[in-house]
């Protein structure tokens, strides 16, 4: 099977605003968590990937990632263009 659609979700832990937010649990689920489960249920999206950096920061969200079998890409923490680019690649 070819992929023809793919999702990328793009997620860090060291916003400013919130942070760690993806983190959070909701209904003892990690936000991103339920970010994914909804976006790789959707009928027209062959694979999904979360797109985070590789910082020290973004080190438990890999981990909660990997735990969870959510497929996870980890780039330049300055080019946000070039992680979906470099996630584009795996597949």
């Amino acid at each position: 099977m070819s992929i023809k659609v793919l999702a990328i979700i793009q997620a860090r832990t060291n916003s400013s605003r919130l942070p760690g937010k993806v983190l959070i649990s909701i209904n003892k689920k990690k936000i991103i968590q339920h970010v994914y489960d909804r976006v790789s249920s959707a009928k027209l999206i062959d694979k999904t990937y979360v797109a985070t950096t590789i910082l020290d920061s973004d080190l438990e969200l890999v981990k909660v990632c990997s735990k969870k079998n959510i497929n996870i890409f980890c780039g330049s923490s300055e080019a946000v263009l070039d992680r979906y680019f470099d996630t584009r690649k795996l597949i």
